[in-house]
């Protein structure tokens, strides 16, 4: 009985081993299942991945003239160990890929690519954008740059000359300046005026700039100080002038200066039909079965005003009479005026001269003896019907 009851202990001794065994051995070989990777992430650590390395992404050129163009090389290394691929994607309206030297770059190889813009037609700054693909899953998209300051290559400051009041009887004096943006020095060769029946009538000297004076304008390398005189004599009524300049910059061979102002006279006219603004007498439309005559005033102001006389010196057309009447003194003294009589008689011919150049209008020039004042023209608007 005793010897019984020993085996049955060894049987579940034993029974209980081989289970405790076996749970142990499945414990372990699960565990090693889990833990251990796949077959796919083991192929995944040993697969060949390309990596894009860029030189730099943007590049900025500066100033540069209006429109002109550029490029710029981008190196792009592949520091990984697939071929890299690139491949141009978008860009901004004025910039383009212009080429990928080589469109596969092995494992440690390198390539450039090439971003070509055209600049702005304004002035100020501008920021250009191209895009190149690539395989890299890390960088798939390198985005290239390229900046800088649209400039044009000479500018005048102020654009015009403004001269709001030009005295008749005394020179009258307004300055610009000339900047230079591309070129370390700018010299002017030569000047010349647009209305060559003005071209006494106006000096002009120029000099460079002080390097005080070129500091008002930070991206301007040189300039000139121009000095435009308009000497006294001319009609009363409004100036306009064009001046062109001539430079020694390729860029910017000549400059046009545009001039306006008001010439203010001891002479003037009043009456109707009278445009001081355009210094123009408006007789408008003429029947020639009729004619027309008009009463104007000559008016002399200032210290010769006492002794002013007028004359005809030209009349066009030629057929159109003028009177010229004997001066009076008014406002005791302050002016005196000069009554005229212009008359275009009946059955004059049918003609035009209304404009709007002012080559295609008429004129009356009288001959004075006031000092300042030697000459003085009056535009004429007419036209003649059947």
């Amino acid at each position: 009985m005793k010897q019984i009851a020993v085996v049955l202990v060894a049987v579940v001794l034993g029974a209980g081993s081989g289970v405790g065994l076996g749970y142990w051995r499945f414990a372990r070989i699960a565990s090693s299942e889990l833990s251990s990777p796949s077959a796919s992430d083991r192929e995944g650590e040993r697969l060949p991945q390309p990596i894009a390395e860029v030189s730099h992404f943007e590049h900025d050129f500066g100033a540069l003239s209006l429109a002109a163009t550029g490029e710029h090389r981008f190196t792009v290394r592949n520091v990984g160990t697939a071929p890299l691929r690139l491949q141009a994607g978008e860009t901004s309206c004025k910039c383009t890929v212009s080429r990928i030297e080589q469109p596969e770059i092995p494992p440690g190889g390198a390539t450039d690519v090439v971003v070509r813009w055209k600049g702005l037609d304004e002035p100020g700054p501008y920021r250009q954008t191209a895009v190149v693909l690539t395989n890299d899953p890390s960088r798939p998209r390198l985005v290239f740059s390229l900046t800088g300051k649209m400039v044009v290559a000479v500018q005048l400051k102020p654009a015009d000359l403004v001269l709001s009041q030009i005295a008749s009887t005394q020179p009258t004096v307004g300055q610009v300046r000339l900047y230079a943006y591309q070129r370390p020095t700018i010299n002017i060769t030569g000047w010349k005026a647009g209305n060559n029946e003005q071209n006494g009538q106006i000096e002009c000297r120029w000099k460079q700039l002080s390097p005080e004076m070129l500091q008002d304008e930070p991206d301007a390398l040189a300039g000139q100080l121009i000095e435009v005189t308009i000497k006294p004599g001319l009609p009363s009524g409004p100036f306009e002038q064009t001046i062109r300049l001539t430079t020694d910059d390729p860029a910017a061979p000549a400059v046009d200066l545009p001039i306006r102002g008001y010439v203010v006279s001891d002479i003037s006219v009043a009456g109707p039909g009278w445009d001081s603004q355009l210094n123009l007498l408006d007789l408008g439309t003429i029947d020639k079965r009729k004619g027309l005559r008009r009463n104007i005033l000559l008016v002399a102001r200032g210290p010769h005003r006492e002794n002013v006389r007028f004359e005809l010196a030209e009349m066009r057309p030629a057929f159109v009479r003028c009177e010229i009447g004997a001066p009076r003194a008014v406002n005791n003294g302050a002016a005196y005026q000069t009554p005229i009589t212009v008359e275009v008689p009946k059955d004059s011919p049918a003609v035009s001269f209304a404009g709007p150049k002012s080559s295609e209008l008429g004129r009356i020039v009288f001959r004075t003896n006031h000092p300042d004042v030697p000459e003085f023209k009056i535009l004429l608007s007419l036209t003649i019907e059947e």
